[in-house]
């Protein structure tokens, strides 16, 4: 009976660590995870662009959803998207012109 009356606690990730352009390490209580944001492909000549709007989008600790599209090599291929603005980074990114989308489903 106790089981139904207490509220059940949700986790959301959040952003650990912006590795490149279009790699993150998000956490999720004890443990860590690294992910490739889905659908977007930055241009070695905007990489530094990238990180910096990726910092500033998504600063240490930033709750984000995720949904994930399969996986490469063993990291998870996922969309980010940001829990607060509902905010899909990598259409963001494809938007303001730092890479260019590569998912056509």
């Amino acid at each position: 009976f106790l089981i139904f009356t207490l509220p059940l606690s949700s986790f959301s990730a959040e952003i650990l660590q912006i590795n490149s352009p279009d790699t993150l390490t998000i956490g999720d209580n004890n443990r860590s995870y690294t992910i490739h944001i889905a659908c977007i492909e930055v241009e070695p000549s905007k990489e530094s662009i990238a990180l910096k709007w990726l910092k500033k989008e998504l600063p240490r600790r930033t709750k984000v959803n995720l949904k994930p599209i399969g996986s490469n090599e063993g990291v998870l291929v996922a969309n980010v998207i940001k829990i607060k603005s509902k905010t899909d980074i990598g259409k963001s990114m494809f938007l303001e012109g730092i890479g260019e989308f590569s998912c056509f489903n």
